[in-house]
């Protein structure tokens, strides 16, 4: 295989060597991938994972103090996951067509509901007074009411009869409704 490689040949006029490029690699010349880089959905689903152990191990035992604190480095911590997901988008948006980019953007979508259900959840966990109205008693049931908080912000706009009780979370509330504005304009404009 290494011995089949074309032997590069001095361009004078350029000053450079042009390496020949087989056909099968006519269109991609500088070995540029032809898929979506995987990692840009990592802080999405590290987040999750640290999310989801975290708020479900503190079920129970809220934290009196460092609310300033926490939801600072978790709002930062969303915009990344944010712009993260969103570079994905667009890498699946130049690089795929048709319905190809429609299921690549499954995992994008899913991994962002995700993480901010588990968030929601998390926060909760360590400061009960953030959120008010219907939440569910145990572990489950009150990772479900954020799962559906998540979910209906996606999709109605219903926040199912929970409530943002504090500064800090409705920022990370807004930028769960920007980046469902954000998806639903990109699913409207590969729909139509």
């Amino acid at each position: 295989m290494y011995y089949n490689r074309p032997l590069p040949t001095l361009d004078i006029g350029k000053g450079c060597f042009i390496i020949p490029q087989d056909k099968a690699n006519a269109q991609n010349p500088y070995g540029l991938a032809d898929f979506p880089d995987i990692s840009y959905l990592m802080p999405a689903v590290l987040g999750s994972s640290a999310a989801f152990i975290v708020g479900f191990s503190f079920f129970g035992h809220s934290l009196s103090c460092g609310y300033s604190k926490v939801i600072f480095f978790v709002n930062i911590y969303a915009l990344i996951v944010s712009l993260g997901t969103g570079a994905y988008i667009f890498q699946v948006l130049t690089l795929r067509d048709g319905d190809a980019r429609f299921y690549d953007l499954i995992l994008p979508l899913v991994s962002v509901l995700l993480f901010f259900a588990f968030t929601f959840n998390l926060v909760y966990s360590l400061f009960p007074f953030t959120f008010s109205g219907t939440i569910g008693e145990t572990r489950l049931t009150q990772f479900l009411s954020f799962l559906s908080l998540s979910v209906g912000s996606i999709s109605v706009g219903e926040s199912f009869n929970v409530t943002v009780e504090k500064t800090g979370v409705q920022v990370l509330a807004a930028m769960e409704s920007f980046w469902n504005l954000f998806v639903l304009t990109l699913l409207i404009s590969i729909l139509v």
